[in-house]
């Protein structure tokens, strides 16, 4: 019983220490910006405050490259991430 409780004691204060490095501010909701992976989807997130649309490049297996124009905070969708070789990234231009 000892080694249980102090396999249970030593638990704990890993998770504690573990929870306390989060930093407050985190929000599971925060949007990525940029081109990013979730759910095994290649997104692009257009994170601006200004009125601009841009352009967005990826490289896909099949079809090659694709050049998109994504808005402002528009969440774009360019497809599974198996598809994608170079995930997307603006180009420096505007649409």
């Amino acid at each position: 019983m000892p080694r249980l409780t102090t396999a249970l004691a030593i638990g704990v204060l890993a998770l504690g220490g573990a929870l306390a490095s989060v930093p407050a501010n985190a929000s599971p909701a925060q949007q990525e910006c940029g081109g990013y992976k979730k759910d095994g989807e290649v997104r692009y997130r257009h994170c601006t405050s200004e009125n601009t649309t841009i352009e967005v490049r990826a490289v896909f297996q099949v079809t090659g490259v694709h050049l998109f124009c994504v808005g402002p905070n528009e969440d774009k969708y360019f497809g599974d991430a198996g598809f994608v070789i170079t995930m997307p990234e603006y180009t420096g231009k505007l649409c």
